[in-house]
């Protein structure tokens, strides 16, 4: 078992954007931005969750402070695999990622049959806290291909390209991913602009000029919403 632990906290700002706003942004900025190390890869996730969503369900309320648990793993390809178990926090819109790093089967057994690994790292605690007072249970599989960038004279920058972003409601095997449905158009990408400090002028210049306003977008609470509108999971009264 790899035992890293990662902790980030950073300022995160989406944009969703068709094809010919991101060919016209990317140009404006190539100057300023090269692929970063990992430049495309594909991220899959499981979100846990109440059995009434009241995770998703808080967390689309827009509180001042809002949390998320998940499995994620980067090009995932086979069940012998390292993935991370990570709890997403976000206060007053400062993102706040502890993670932990674990094999897929093991992540799997801690999340789902409450076997925790032999590890007594303080994340792991805080993880094991959250996904037993909340009574946790693997609610909704999601995925999407990234590419992704960095600040030529400041790596700490970060922005990427979401595409094909689609969900399943069931086989929350993180190394199937069909029978999916989608949440945008085939020709729409999600922008994520990531920060631990303000933006640089030549990006508020970009934004501005190509008139990009970030907007409210969470993967999981869009998916929520649309298997409300479906009759799958139904609102608490």
């Amino acid at each position: 078992m790899a035992k890293d632990e990662l902790v980030f906290k950073r300022v995160e700002k989406k944009y969703v954007l068709n094809k010919k706003q991101l060919e016209k942004f990317l140009l404006e900025i190539s100057s300023y931005i090269k692929k970063d190390n990992h430049d495309e890869y594909t991220i899959k996730n499981i979100y846990y969750d109440t059995d009434n969503y009241q995770l998703i369900r808080n967390s689309i309320d827009k509180p001042l402070y809002k949390e998320k648990l998940r499995i994620r793993c980067y090009d995932c390809f086979n069940n012998s695999e390292n993935v991370y178990v990570e709890i997403k926090k976000k206060f007053n819109k400062t993102v706040i990622k502890r993670r932990v790093n674990l094999n897929y089967q093991e992540a799997i057994s801690y999340l789902n049959k409450k076997i925790k690994p032999n590890n007594n790292s303080q994340i792991l605690n805080e993880i094991d806290y959250f996904i037993n007072f909340y009574e946790l249970k693997p609610k909704i599989y999601l995925a999407y291909e990234r590419i992704a960038f960095c600040g030529k004279d400041n790596p700490s920058l970060r922005i990427t390209i979401d595409k094909n972003i689609r969900y399943r409601l069931n086989n929350y095997n993180i190394n199937y991913d069909n029978d999916c449905d989608f949440l945008l158009d085939y020709n729409q990408y999600l922008i994520e602009i990531k920060t631990c400090t303000n933006f640089p002028l030549w990006l508020v210049k970009a934004l501005n000029e190509n008139e990009l306003f970030p907007q409210s977008f969470s993967k999981y609470g869009n998916s929520y919403k649309q298997i409300l509108k479906k009759g799958v999971a139904k609102p608490c009264s």
